[in-house]
C-alpha cells in the first residue's frame, strides 16, 4: 500500500510539471494516471508513439476520425495544439504494462504466427511490418503490445464493417476472421 502512494505522489508531481496538467487528469480518468487503464473499454495509451498520438487527437478534435463511441472525444474541441501536445508526451512518457492474458497457448501461438507473419493464403499482410517486431509502433503508427484485446478487436471489426475508417487497415484486417483478430489481440495483450 505505501509503494502505490508514493508512486501516486511521484505520478502527480510528474503531471504537475506540465502546463496541462488539468487536461492530462481529464484524460486519466478513462485511461488511467499511467496510461495502463485495465478497462476493455478504453485503449491502453502508456508509451504511445508520440506522433501517432498527436494525429489521432487532433483527427478527433477535427472531427476526422469518427468511431461508435468517440462522441466523448468532442472535449478535445477546447484543446490547443500545444495541450495535445503535452498530454501525448506525458503519456508517451509512461511505462506500458503487459496484460494478464487467460487463453489456450495455442490460440496466443496463431496470433503470433499472424502478427509476425500474416496470413498469405488470405494476402493479410504481417502486422510486424508496420507496428515492429515487438509491438511498439512507429512514429505514425501506433504501439499495439499490451493493449486489452476487447479494445482491440472492437477497433478492429470496426474497420472490417466501416465504422472506422483508415488508410490500410479497411484492407488488411478484411479477410480475417474474428477469431483470427481476437488471437491476434490475445498475442499482443500478453506481450
Amino acid at each position: 500500500m505505501k509503494s502505490k502512494v508514493i508512486a501516486a505522489f511521484f505520478l502527480s508531481m510528474m503531471i504537475s510539471s506540465f502546463a496541462s496538467a488539468d487536461r492530462i487528469g481529464i484524460c486519466a480518468g478513462c485511461h488511467g494516471l499511467d496510461g495502463n487503464i485495465t478497462d476493455p473499454l478504453y485503449p491502453k495509451i502508456a508509451g504511445q508513439q508520440l506522433n501517432y498520438m498527436i494525429a489521432e487527437l487532433k483527427a478527433y478534435r477535427s472531427d476526422a476520425r469518427q468511431t461508435p463511441d468517440s462522441g466523448y472525444m468532442g472535449l478535445l474541441k477546447g484543446y490547443t495544439d500545444e495541450e495535445i501536445r503535452q498530454i501525448s508526451e506525458y503519456f508517451a512518457a509512461q511505462t506500458p504494462k503487459p496484460g494478464i492474458v487467460e487463453a489456450d497457448e495455442k490460440v496466443i501461438a496463431l496470433g503470433k504466427s499472424i502478427y509476425e507473419k500474416g496470413i498469405p493464403a488470405k494476402n493479410v499482410s504481417a502486422c510486424a511490418e508496420c507496428h515492429g517486431d515487438k509491438a511498439e509502433g512507429r512514429s505514425k503508427t501506433p504501439r499495439l503490445s499490451g493493449q486489452n484485446t476487447s479494445y482491440f478487436v472492437k477497433q478492429m471489426i470496426w474497420y472490417k464493417t466501416g465504422e472506422r475508417t483508415g488508410k490500410m487497415m479497411p484492407d488488411l484486417v478484411g479477410d480475417m476472421t474474428e477469431e483470427e483478430i481476437e488471437a491476434v489481440g490475445l498475442y499482443l495483450e500478453s506481450i
